[in-house]
């Protein structure tokens, strides 16, 4: 069981600041401090990491492929599907056309971890729809056949690379791949099956990316498929060429895998990809409402620090945090509806600070069966962040006594 520090700052007076978040902090009095410390009989709450079953995955910003292991969270690898959809309608590839390349290329995005290690991925057909308007989940399985020509590469992504684009000196924005197996059956499909999507995507459901067996990887990439530069390029009859899309209208999947043998009592820590959560649960609210009594709170701060992180390895640039009602339901906290500059949650000076006033106060005033608030990755379908807390966290409580 984790504990924190719990602090009150007293008031006797208001007085004017420039921040409305530490209104009172500079002429706060010493002698008025109340500290409870983690190393008191009488703790406030307890904090225990908790592992996730799965995060809803479709239609995400971003689509996530590799493998990365770690020392302390779970190990993690992703993969992901996408249809492919035709740029217009009742495509006529001519007769008996005759393929020269197929390039499928994918725009950067981002990554975690170490690009420069190789990584092996292999693209197979989709064995069965997906679809736009349905909802899916990480832990989701598709099955998937490798084309008649197996399609599978090894390369270190580096996507800090630079290269020359239109004079410029620039990171490299992209990768491609030869894909001519996906390129001869879709020359193959015939106008029948080139109407339209409807009719294609009956004829070629889609394409699933992973990572290859027995990974040896270090690193998760972030590729934007809604990017213009992501797409299918056909180059056929020696002059001609067509592009098949991956915009905003495809449908798009995330998958995860994450191990599921750690020591979470071990942890105190959140990881995207459906992995950890934190949770806070108060045990000791009455000692709370006491200090209180006769008192009005201007402002609660919970926050929580950062250990351990590393430029390979960096921690969540934002979390966010929610409470759980009595049926395990989790809910925004009415702080977040004051904005997110208010609310807080982006990491600044190796801390994430919540205000959490509103909470607190719907808390001391019986609002709430349940008191456990959850710390919760921010954009955890779309990221691979890990982060590590420490065991001192602090709730700062300033208040005005009459």
């Amino acid at each position: 069981m984790k504990h924190l520090i719990f602090l009150l700052l007293s008031l006797g007076l208001i007085t004017a600041c420039t921040d409305p978040q530490v209104i009172g902090l500079e002429v706060q009095p010493e002698s008025d401090r109340i500290t409870i410390s983690s190393l008191d009989q009488a703790t406030p709450f307890n904090l225990s990491t908790k592992s996730l079953d799965s995060i809803r995955t479709d239609e995400p910003l971003l689509a996530l492929l590799g493998y990365f292991e770690s020392s302390n969270f779970k190990d993690a690898q992703a993969s992901f599907s996408t249809q492919l959809l035709l740029s217009q309608n009742s495509v006529d590839f001519g007769t008996s056309p005759i393929l020269d390349s197929a390039i499928l290329t994918f725009s950067y995005a981002g990554y975690y971890g170490d690009t420069t290690q190789v990584l092996t991925i292999q693209i197979e057909q989709l064995d069965q729809p997906i679809y736009y308007d349905s909802t899916y989940y990480s832990n989701q399985i598709f099955t998937a056949s490798p084309f008649t020509t197996p399609i599978e590469y090894s390369f270190e992504p580096r996507p800090n690379t630079t290269v020359i684009s239109q004079g410029d000196t620039v990171g490299q924005r992209s990768i491609s791949f030869n894909v001519d197996a996906i390129g001869q059956l879709i020359l193959e499909a015939g106008t029948s099956n080139l109407v339209d999507n409807d009719a294609f995507l009956e004829y070629f459901k889609g394409i699933q990316v992973s990572v290859a067996d027995n990974p040896s990887s270090a690193s998760i990439l972030y590729f934007n498929l809604k990017d213009g530069g992501s797409k299918l390029s056909l180059y056929y009859n020696d002059s001609l060429s067509y592009d098949m899309l991956i915009g905003s209208a495809a449908s798009r999947i995330n998958h995860f895998e994450l191990q599921n043998d750690i020591d979470s009592e071990t942890l105190l820590g959140v990881q995207s990809m459906g992995g950890l959560e934190l949770e806070l649960s108060f045990n000791n609210l009455d000692s709370i409402k006491q200090q209180l009594e006769n008192k009005v709170v201007n402002q609660a701060l919970l926050s929580f620090t950062v250990e351990n992180t590393t430029d390979l390895e960096p921690a969540h640039a934002a979390l966010s945090l929610v409470r759980l009602d009595e049926n395990g339901k989790k809910f925004f906290i009415e702080d977040i509806t004051e904005g997110q500059t208010h609310f807080g949650g982006n990491l600044e000076d190796n801390k994430y600070v919540f205000n959490v006033s509103k909470y607190m106060l719907n808390l001391l005033n019986g609002e709430f069966l349940d008191s456990t608030l959850v710390l919760v990755p921010s954009g955890e379908s779309v990221n691979a962040n890990r982060t590590e807390l420490n065991q001192t966290v602090e709730l700062n409580i300033i208040y005005t006594e009459f």
